[in-house]
């Protein structure tokens, strides 16, 4: 999907959809052989699991499946992005009956653009997750696709029964409180 897209738009969607406030310090670009690598730098917010949970459609537990790169072609030039494929076990807003999702992620690897970003999600494949999902704005950034609402800070890994925020590694939590804590705030049992 090669559509023009600024990136700065990322901004604009982070007030709406994906609950994060990130603004851009820079974005560097180097070149390695014949790899690019760009990087882009940025700020979020520390939204609450609360705030997550009320503002999102969905809050999907699953196993990553898949992970693959998207060149996209931005106003400032190509970025890579990631659509990440997760099996579905359980949507905790009790909305998506879906077998899979797919959500789309800035950053990733082709064989001749790296795009590394420092606020986005990451997903390894075969990793358990908790992670919420902002709904399809198909004139953002992440085109017609579900994405990560509050980019790292709503991407949680699940470990035994712990879950790790990925924004902030050292912050876990008991897995069975974090998803008591969805359901209490979107008013489910």
């Amino acid at each position: 999907m090669n559509n023009k897209i600024s990136l700065l738009s990322i901004v604009a969607i982070a007030a709406i959809g994906s609950f994060a406030l990130m603004s851009f310090s820079s974005q560097d670009e180097i070149k390695a052989n014949d790899l690019v690598i760009d990087t882009v730098h940025g700020t979020m917010q520390n939204y609450s699991v609360e705030e997550l949970s009320q503002g999102t459609p969905f809050a999907i537990i699953g196993k990553v499946t898949q992970i693959t790169p998207v060149l996209v072609d931005t106003e400032i030039g190509e970025k890579v992005f990631s659509d990440v494929t997760v099996k579905v076990q359980k949507d905790l807003n009790d909305a998506y009956d879906q077998k899979e999702i797919t959500v789309r992620v800035l950053g990733g690897e082709t064989e001749t653009r790296k795009t590394i970003s420092h606020f986005s999600p990451t997903f390894e494949k075969n990793e358990k997750v908790l992670f919420f999902v902002a709904d399809k704005e198909p004139n953002s950034i992440y085109g017609d696709n579900y994405y990560v609402a509050g980019v790292a800070v709503g991407k949680y890994s699940i470990h035994n029964d712990k879950a790790v925020k990925s924004a902030d590694p050292h912050e876990t939590e008991n897995l069975d409180d974090l998803v008591e804590k969805i359901k209490k705030s979107k008013g489910l049992k």
